[in-house]
């Protein structure tokens, strides 16, 4: 078994096995996106982790298997981005986009 860390460090540095596994990560990926579009209609995307550090070597199969398995209805309107935060800040960014619709508004 490898580590992710040498996975990503060796596809970063053009080794054609680990493009290859990252590709086929982003081919899975999208596939299963293209089934959450189906049911959820997002604008938008945002995939964190250290994955993104490979930048298009991922984002461009998950794009592409994501407009391939949608809907004609949904192709083209989705936008799919890596974050630019650091784990910590992705996580309470999400977090506090669930709070913002499970907490009551206050009216004065």
């Amino acid at each position: 078994m490898l580590p992710a860390v040498l996975l990503l460090t060796a596809a970063i540095n053009k080794d054609l096995t680990a493009c290859a596994v990252v590709r086929y990560t982003g081919q899975i990926l999208g596939e299963a996106l293209a089934n959450f579009v189906m049911i959820s209609s997002p604008k938008m995307i945002i995939i964190s982790g250290d994955i993104t550090s490979t930048g298009a070597l991922l984002l461009a199969p998950t794009r592409l298997h994501i407009e391939q398995h949608i809907l004609p209805i949904y192709r083209n309107k989705i936008s799919v981005t890596a974050d630019s935060f650091d784990n910590t800040h992705a996580l309470l960014l999400g977090a506090a986009a669930c709070f913002q619709y499970i907490l009551p508004t206050r009216s004065n």
